[in-house]
Order: structure tokens, then sequence, then C-alpha cells
């Protein structure tokens, strides 16, 4: 803490993507925001390199921003860890070799379970290392050295348990998406723009191309929900205008 103040310090290393074209970057200034008002002073450190398709340019990039965290003097470190945030590199697992052992490390993992650094490692062997605690597959060092371990959903709780035996705090992310005026008026018009009923029901994926999200989990769970069998399910990816929305049939999902 600050000397005369009862404020935490905390340094949060995250991708470098802007805020627009990024969700955890877009979580990253909501947290800091909404952990400032709690009196916590949060300093977001960005692990940005000058050309993201070199791994030594992210090697570089990591250690800058834990020396940039040395520097701060922080009383936590908290990472903000997505995969696809680093655009798949996985220098920033080595954080935590360069961070002060001093200053307790917290990682947030917004996506995990299907992604391996370097990925011709055999399963088994990984295995080993994930239950040493020596290295993690996907986050490097960033799971076995951290504090706390904080998870979005039970799904990546239970792979971390499953793969290091380590126990994880479970946030769960609050909804980003809120109705404006005209809403039930747009809802109607999209309906008859793509030759729908008025009361059809419609599932609208609006977000970016991701590995790991996509029109398949939109439509995947229809069939196991109260949702009607006869569902107009949309892809409508952020910056893409309403043509780009349309109706799809996947055979093996039940939905048509």
């Amino acid at each position: 803490m600050v000397a005369g103040s009862d404020r935490i310090r905390v340094a949060m290393p995250h991708g470098p993507a802007p805020v627009e074209r990024d969700g955890v970057s877009d979580y990253v200034a909501h947290l800091v925001r909404a952990l400032d008002d709690a009196g916590v002073t949060v300093t977001p450190v960005p692990v940005r390199p000058a050309d993201g398709r070199s791994p030594l340019r992210w090697l570089t990039a990591t250690a800058r921003a834990a020396e940039r965290v040395r520097r701060l003097g922080a009383d936590l470190v908290h990472v903000q860890f997505a995969p696809s945030a680093y655009r798949f590199s996985g220098m920033p697992g080595l954080l935590p070799l360069r961070l002060p052992r001093s200053v307790p490390l917290v990682t947030t993992v917004h996506e995990y379970g299907g992604w391996a650094v370097p990925g011709w490692l055999p399963g088994p062997l990984w295995s080993l290392l994930e239950r040493a605690r020596l290295w993690d597959r996907e986050t490097g060092r960033l799971v076995p050295a951290s504090a706390a371990v904080i998870v979005t959903n039970d799904g990546h709780a239970g792979a971390v348990r499953a793969r290091t035996g380590v126990a994880t705090a479970h946030v769960p992310l609050a909804p980003n998406v809120t109705d404006h005026a005209g809403a039930t008026t747009a809802g109607r018009l999209l309906r008859a723009q793509i030759g729908l009923p008025g009361d059809a029901p419609l599932l609208v994926f609006f977000g970016f191309v991701h590995p790991v999200k996509g029109i398949r989990h939109l439509i995947g769970p229809c069939p196991r929900s109260a949702v009607p069998t006869r569902t107009c399910a949309c892809w409508w990816p952020a910056g893409s205008p309403p043509r780009r929305c349309r109706r799809r049939r996947p055979a093996r999902s039940g939905t048509s």
C-alpha cells in the first residue's frame, strides 16, 4: 500500500488489443473502474510486442511488462490470461519467472482447455509436469505459480483442477448486453428481413470470430433446452452488417 493510504495497489498484465477489438481488454477496462470505485488502485500493464508474429518480440514484450510491474511496487499482480489475447504465444506464461516472488500473483483464466504450447509435446508428459505443478500446457508458469486462480465458468474450473490439482475461485462474467430503446421494433424488423414469422424464436450470436466461441455453441444446446425445435439462429460478427445474419440448419444439432 502507498504510505498514508489504505488503497491496495494492483498491477494487471493483459493482452495488447484495444478495448473495442478484444473482449478481455474490454473486461479489464471495466474491472479497473470497478476496483477503483472499491478503493483499489489498478495499473494496467499491456504485454505489447512491436510485431505480434515474432516469438522473440513476444519474449521481449513479456520481459518489459515484468520490468514495469517490478517498478510499480504493487501489492498484488493480477494477470488476465487468454491465449487469443496474446495471439497464442506461450511467452506471457514466463511472466512469473521475472516477477518478484514476494508479491502475490493471481491469474484469471478467460479461456482454458483447448490449447497447448508447444503442441507437439505428448499428453502424458504434460500431465506429469502439470501434476507436479512445474508447468501448465496453456499458461506456462502462471497457473502453477499463482497464489490464486480465477475462472469464469465451471468448465474451466474442472479442467484446471483435473490437470493441476489447483482449486480455483469462480467469478462468473456478468451480462454485458443491455436493451435499448426500440429493441422490440428492431427484433420484428430483423425477423421480417430474414423471412421469419414475427413471433418466431430468434437466437443471435454477436461477437468476434474466435476458436472457442461461435455459432455452433449457440445452436448446440437448443435440443436440450426449452427453445422450440423450429428456431432461427443468426451469426452476426461484430462490425458486420445485418445482411450477414443468415439461417443455419446444422444437421447434427437437431435444430431446424
